[in-house]
């Protein structure tokens, strides 16, 4: 009986031992994994956010290169509008090729597109003029938005940009060729 009783003692102690090491190394892997997780989280926020910074940078660049002298100063420091001088920055041809341009000098973008309101290019008519230029491969590929059936002057990058009147982010969409995308859009009048 003596045996038995210092047996079940020694494997009720072994037991509780062992469930508060479980425990103790349990609380330890998950806080260990709980810092980790953080850390990881923090560095890809950073990276994000160090991409979104770049586009928007970026596209400020393109942006102000289309301001008058007057406009780079931005007096009230709250947005910066930004003005054509003119009716048109150029031929169709000329503004694909400064899209394009664009994008080659940014990596980080995917595509970049301008869109004008109708009879700004009359030769597009009521559709309008929206040319989109993306990398695809090794080179680009041009395509005017109301070609693809785009209604772009209804979509958020466009339509919300106009009234709110101010550079902002996109919601993210489905572009016209079905990639999930969101744009930094900036209103450029004239």
């Amino acid at each position: 009986k003596f045996s038995l009783l210092i047996l079940l003692s020694v494997g009720v102690i072994f037991v509780v031992v062992a469930a508060w090491a479980y425990y103790i190394t349990r609380v330890k892997v998950l806080n260990d994994a709980n810092e980790k997780a953080e850390l990881n989280l923090s560095r890809a926020c950073d990276i994000v956010d160090g991409h979104l910074q770049i586009v928007e940078v970026s596209g400020y660049g393109l942006a102000s290169m289309f301001m008058t002298s007057e406009e780079k100063h931005c007096p009230d420091g709250d947005y910066l509008s930004f003005r054509l001088e003119g009716d048109k920055i150029g031929t169709d041809k000329e503004v694909y090729d400064l899209i394009e341009q664009f994008v080659s000098a940014n990596p980080h973008l995917w595509g970049a597109a301008m869109g004008f309101e109708p009879n700004v290019y009359p030769e597009y008519g009521e559709a309008g003029f929206a040319p989109f230029v993306r990398h695809a491969d090794n080179t680009f590929v041009h395509f005017n938005l109301p070609d693809e059936n785009n209604a772009y002057r209804e979509d958020d990058w466009y339509a919300e940009t106009k009234r709110m009147d101010k550079p902002r982010w996109s919601h993210p969409f489905v572009d016209v060729r079905g990639a999930i995308i969101a744009c930094f859009c900036i209103p450029i009048h004239n």
